[in-house]
């Protein structure tokens, strides 16, 4: 089975669109301190080649990722250790705003080989932009529109549904695993979820079966994805809103866990 990757390389960023699923329209978004650093980069992208075939879809994200402070040098680790073995373009996925994102833009397309979005297509490259706030409509909307991201499945579903829900999940495979500054986790969802909920559950390792199973069990049930088609529900669930206002006492920023390749007991 393909297994697709989104590196979150930084939570930070320069909008605050509603509907964020990484909830960058909120003050409990990520911060400019909240990046994964080179090394760690490097390790991660070292330990994801494995698990790579050339139809793995990966992209490069955030947050805003040209807001790194290394920017250029993520895309340097990414090219060289990622992809080799994919046969197209890893994405990177930008807001496209501002003349600093642009910059930052304009080096990547110096000095790598890089085509945008609507270019015809090439499997020579080695990064394909994805800009999502082409014009100042797009913009306007993403940050007028009601976040709908602030609903928790346990507010709706039973606890063996949301489990059912999520063996069935195509998040992971359409999207790809998540990949932060606190670990690996099932989808890049996860790492908002986490964020949130003060879950440290994010693993230093690329996760076998049981561990994302058992990584689910704990995110799954706080997802907003299964709510976001509920008719007249709130727009802030309760279990969130309680989060929010525990959040907001005590901001958190969630670390990766160092385990052996068992599952670790907090999951059990």
């Amino acid at each position: 089975m393909r297994k697709s990757f989104e590196f979150l390389v930084t939570r930070d960023c320069n909008l605050a669109c509603k509907y964020c699923s990484q909830l960058c329209g909120t003050d409990f978004r990520g911060n400019a301190q909240d990046f994964i650093d080179i090394e760690q980069l490097t390790r991660y992208a070292k330990e994801v080649v494995p698990s790579l075939t050339p139809d793995s879809q990966v992209r490069v994200m955030g947050g805003e990722p040209t807001m790194h402070p290394r920017f250029l040098e993520v895309l340097t680790v990414m090219s060289n250790l990622i992809r080799p073995h994919l046969d197209h373009p890893i994405e990177i996925l930008s807001n496209g705003f501002g003349s600093k994102v642009q910059a930052q833009l304009d080096k990547a397309r110096l000095l790598f080989h890089t085509r945008n979005f609507i270019d015809p297509p090439g499997n020579d490259y080695e990064f394909t932009l994805v800009l999502s706030k082409s014009t100042p409509d797009i913009l306007r909307q993403a940050l007028e529109m009601h976040n709908p991201n602030l609903r928790a499945a346990q507010d709706f579903f039973p606890l063996d549904e949301i489990e059912r829900r999520g063996e069935t999940c195509d998040i992971p495979i359409e999207c790809g695993h998540g990949v932060a500054s606190s670990g690996f986790y099932p989808c890049s969802v996860g790492v908002s979820i986490a964020t949130l909920f003060k879950l440290n559950v994010g693993l230093d390792h690329m996760p076998s079966e049981d561990e994302i199973r058992a990584q689910k069990k704990e995110l799954c049930r706080r997802c907003y994805i299964p709510c976001t088609r509920i008719k007249d529900a709130p727009i802030v669930s309760p279990s969130v809103e309680k989060a929010i206002e525990e959040w907001r006492k005590e901001p958190f920023y969630p670390k990766s866990m160092r385990t052996t390749r068992k599952v670790p007991p907090m999951y059990v």
